[in-house]
């Protein structure tokens, strides 16, 4: 299919027809005068920080910020076309794709850079992601495999990216999850896994050989870090030590790899130097590691795409509702007011691990896995999770919010955007990263901390008496929990600030680790 694909003169990719509201024709529109936006403007422009942006909207044709035919775009992203998971390798590896809806045509290169554009300027809220979270989730990681494939400057990604990249894409047979990314993965000559297709397997078999092939072919033990999730359909049909490519989750490992393949948080819990040791017996791992500590407190999941997740202790339930933006907020508020609890309660239990930084650089550190964003510095994180209506006044907002009274008012404020508007905007007009860039990288994880004192992020599985682990060639510590005849459970990767450059590391504990 990849060979079909990759020789055709023309790829046309078909939507559907158009609405009668002809907003798909609105949307095609809007995503060309983008393209053309980007052509004068640059990566670099962003609308908030311009006084003159009403004559910049003027100029490039484009319409007002809160005009309703910016919502075409999410329209646009919710035709099936863009769920499926064989439309990857499709769109990926042709020379001219087409994408039609009805009578119009748009280049699919327009469409790309468009809509990149789109979110990178601030046309499009990027806390829309709160209101359909799989649309943009989906969309973003098919635009930058196809540049990725597309452009020889880049590398290419490995299989291991590929599938947990595109986990959010559906298909109607479950082992289609990991088929319809070989091809791509076949395109790299250290990626030749010899993986054939074999429908006579049952998906659960599947997905443990794809682990397998991985594993016995990575320098890493990346694979490991895939967080382990109860709303799995192969929970109990799995061993541990194999994603379930199946389910849609938001939550990743740590592992996460930009275009030019490396990972954007760089660290080794288990030094460069040690080699990666892993041997399979029967359906277990075996993996050459030690135990650095014990987990003895938690906090709440960090879920704001659950709507009924406001104050509440959760597990990710992702589904199709619609919560709103200022819901979403008030939960995630919420989880990082309990965050700082959980900190703040160590007292004079907590060791001294971390004197040379106040206890609110600590948890900032954590919760952004000691890698800052962009134009975000350490200071300017503690200013913003140091403020009083953090401290104050969202957590008691998220509890009146229970109340029918107080939902009315709220769900008011929201339709009329004020809590679009307002809730995200700094003090100099632009609308601030700060709150999706903390989402992608704590969604689905709850902080923690262990007997030693030590401060962390894991998965939502999490509970207490689970262990923090280093095995030879993970980049990052992994949770285990104990099972029965000194065997373990994995749960998936964890930051564990203070060690993930090899300081809790020790060759001289290391000994065989059953995983099953």
């Amino acid at each position: 299919m990849r060979l079909i694909y990759e020789k055709a003169a023309v790829v046309q990719v078909w939507l559907g027809e158009d609405t009668p509201a002809k907003s798909c024709e609105e949307a095609f529109y809007l995503l060309r005068e983008l393209r053309h936006a980007y052509n004068e403007l640059g990566w670099d422009f962003d609308i908030f920080t311009k006084r003159w942006r009403g004559k910049v909207l003027e100029s490039c044709r484009l319409p007002a910020l809160n005009d309703p035919s910016w919502w075409s775009l999410l329209e646009l992203l919710q035709r099936p076309w863009f769920s499926r998971v064989w439309i990857i390798q499709e769109i990926v590896v042709s020379r001219n794709a087409i994408l039609r809806c009805g009578g119009l045509k748009l280049g699919w290169k327009d469409f790309c850079f468009g809509f990149l554009f789109a979110i990178n300027a601030g046309f499009v809220y990027r806390q829309d992601v709160f209101h359909h979270p799989f649309a943009y989730q989906q969309l973003i990681p098919l635009i930058l495999t196809y540049i990725c494939f597309a452009e020889p400057t880049y590398l290419k990604f490995d299989l291991f990216s590929l599938l947990q990249s595109h986990r959010l894409s559906g298909a109607t047979d479950l082992r289609d999850k990991v088929y319809a990314l070989i091809g791509l993965s076949t395109l790299i000559e250290s990626e030749a896994h010899s993986i054939i297709p074999d429908y006579s397997l049952s998906t659960e078999a599947v997905y443990t050989e794809i682990a397998k092939a991985i594993i016995s072919k990575s320098p890493t033990l990346d694979i490991l870090g895939v967080p382990r999730t109860t709303s799995s359909s192969l929970f109990t049909k799995v061993p541990s030590w194999v994603p379930d490519w199946s389910v849609a989750h938001l939550g990743s490992s740590l592992a996460v790899k930009n275009l030019q393949g490396d990972y954007m948080f760089d660290f080794n819990a288990t030094k460069v130097h040690i080699p990666k040791c892993v041997i399979f017996r029967g359906d277990s791992l075996i993996l050459d590691g030690h135990v650095f500590d014990t987990v003895v407190k938690v906090g709440k999941v960090m879920d704001p795409f659950n709507s009924s997740a406001v104050g509440e202790q959760t597990t990710s339930r992702y589904s199709s509702s619609r919560p709103g933006i200022l819901l979403s907020m008030l939960h995630l508020i919420a989880v990082i007011q309990d965050w700082r609890t959980v900190y703040r309660g160590l007292g004079s239990s907590r060791t001294d691990l971390y004197a040379s930084d106040s206890p609110l650089e600590v948890f900032c550190r954590v919760i952004l896995f000691d890698t800052m964003p962009a134009d975000y510095t350490l200071a300017s994180a503690a200013q913003s999770y140091g403020r009083p209506a953090i401290r104050v006044f969202y957590p008691i907002l998220s509890y009146l919010y229970r109340f029918p009274l107080i939902q009315r008012i709220v769900n008011g404020l929201e339709s009329r955007k004020s809590a679009r508007h307002g809730l995200l905007r700094q003090s100099d007009g632009r609308i601030s990263n700060e709150m999706p860039d903390l989402i992608a990288r704590t969604v689905g994880r709850r902080m923690f901390v262990t007997e030693r004192g030590y401060l962390g992020l894991a998965p939502e599985l999490t509970e207490l008496g689970c262990r923090v682990a280093v095995g030879k060639g993970g980049k990052f510590p992994l949770i285990l929990k104990p099972k029965e005849h000194e065997r373990w459970e994995l749960i998936g990767d964890c930051y564990v600030h203070g060690i993930v450059h090899g300081e809790g590391f020790e060759q001289c504990k290391c000994t065989e680790m059953e995983v099953v």
